[in-house]
């Protein structure tokens, strides 16, 4: 069955909640657009799946399946949604981000600063004037 539109735009509310607040619903702004979290992880984004894609291709393989008349139902969801996703310019540096060893937070971290998304003293001058942009240690020069 395909999920109704209000649903799919419920579940990737939830998602962009989790990943960017930690909650089910997103507090501030996210860092990077949520449309770019989707692409795949060697063009230098999580790679996450879109759902309304995701959904698609599992009901073509699924009606596939029943046109073949297969008693024994294998799903190729993978295959169908990597069609249906467009592939981008690949990045040089997405192999360093997702090593297997790493911890999670720390290739997250290594990703956000990889697209200049972490929020630094310059980035947060941008949109606070009120905040000092001095370096913490020498107390000279700004960051």
């Amino acid at each position: 069955m395909v999920l109704p539109k209000r649903i799919i735009r419920d579940i990737d509310a939830i998602c962009r909640g989790i990943l960017w607040s930690g909650t089910q619903h997103l507090k501030g702004v996210a860092a990077v657009a949520w449309s770019k979290v989707f692409q795949a992880k060697s063009e230098g984004v999580l790679g996450l799946k879109q759902v309304t894609e995701w959904n698609i291709s599992a009901i073509f393989e699924y009606v596939w399946a029943i046109a073949k008349k297969e008693d024994n139902i294998k799903y190729q969801i993978t295959q169908g949604y990597q069609r249906l996703i467009p592939v981008e310019v690949k990045e040089h540096w997405p192999s360093i981000v997702w090593i297997r060893f790493n911890y999670p937070k720390h290739s997250f971290i290594l990703w956000m600063a990889m697209l200049n998304r972490l929020k630094t003293k310059d980035r947060i001058a941008r949109y606070n004037t009120a905040i000092d942009t001095h370096c913490l240690f020498c107390n000279i020069e700004e960051e």
